[in-house]
């Protein structure tokens, strides 16, 4: 069973079907995801659960996202039974993959060899990579600085007596005007 949002999932390896979810959800107090999973072995379990308005993509970054299409995606977790310490053999895993190609991501945390469970799920977005497009943003960074202060270049203009000299079409225009021109200076 997936949960997103108070929004639930149940697949019991039946017929599959698509399920329309919303994320992020408009209820605050409801955000959160988990999955749950049974086996006849394991029993009913419960693994990559998390709270809070960012629950989705802590729990992608710990999926392994394949593309089938162009909006379709495969997301495998593996999961272990309940009482298996998963810290014992976690390293580090190279973030610095490109996200935005068409390609395998890697899971954020390499799975333990003890976890035998694939979980897998199929996700379908209407724009881009819908929420798997905030994995990009693994590592990132703001720069330092962002605008670099030089001083602009200023043009010395010649201070002229009086008003502001007037276009050639608006003298030609005011030759037959009623009005006289103001005094200043003509430009030739």
């Amino acid at each position: 069973m997936l949960t997103l949002d108070a929004q639930t999932l149940h697949y019991y390896n039946q017929v599959q079907t698509w399920h329309t979810m919303t994320w992020p959800s408009n209820n605050p107090q409801s955000a959160g995801t988990r999955i749950e999973w049974q086996t006849d072995t394991a029993g009913t379990n419960k693994s990559f659960e998390f709270s809070g308005r960012w629950a989705l993509v802590r729990m992608l970054e710990r999926a392994k996202v394949e593309p089938v299409d162009s909006a379709t995606y495969q997301l495998t977790w593996q999961a272990k039974p309940e009482g298996v310490d998963p810290k014992q053999v976690m390293t580090k895993v190279d973030a610095t993959a490109d996200s935005a190609a068409l390609t395998t991501q890697e899971p954020l945390a390499p799975v333990p060899s003890i976890m035998t469970h694939p979980l897998s799920y199929l996700i379908r977005t209407d724009v881009g990579k819908g929420p798997l497009e905030l994995l990009a943003l693994r590592g990132f960074t703001l720069p330092s600085r962002i605008f670099i202060d030089r001083p602009a270049p200023v043009a010395k203009q010649p201070v002229a007596a009086g008003p502001p000299p007037l276009p050639k079409a608006a003298l030609e225009a005011a030759k037959h005007a009623a009005v006289p021109i103001p005094q200043g200076s003509v430009p030739e």
